[in-house]
């Protein structure tokens, strides 16, 4: 091994060190992508859970639920088509998972509110407004 050679692996190896640090980065942000993932997705279950135990929507906010149809149909469309149609290396596998399961399951309450026994509930005028204007 000559000279010049250790000179180069010399000069390298703080930029491998650091190479090796960032992809400890990645994995340590892919974890905890993941279980923001999961614990978010948990919380999608109760309510749809309890809706069906009872077979009744009776007491569920429907501008609550509206809101969120609107925010997570958004937020997946926009997250997919970043992830598909740029090179945008800020959003994660995880971050479309999220999305799409969370519309997913706004989408199941939301069909529960439509089957289910409901009492004088409906969305206040105000709310379906703004609701209007968002889209």
């Amino acid at each position: 091994i000559n000279a010049e050679y250790m000179g180069v692996v010399a000069w390298l190896q703080p930029c491998l060190r650091e190479l090796q640090m960032v992809d400890g980065l990645k994995v340590t942000s892919d974890v905890i992508g993941w279980v923001y993932f999961v614990a978010w997705s948990i919380s999608f279950y109760p309510q749809a859970i309890l809706n069906y135990k009872r077979k009744s929507v009776v007491g569920l906010s429907f501008e609550y639920q509206a809101y969120n149809f609107t925010g997570f149909l958004f937020y997946s469309v926009y997250t997919a088509a970043n992830y598909c149609l740029q090179d945008n290396t800020s959003i994660a596998t995880n971050d479309i998972a999220f999305a799409i399961h969370a519309f997913l399951m706004t989408c199941v309450v939301c069909a529960q509110c439509f089957y289910y026994k409901l009492e004088k509930q409906k969305i206040h005028h105000a709310h379906l407004t703004i609701i209007i204007l968002l889209w």
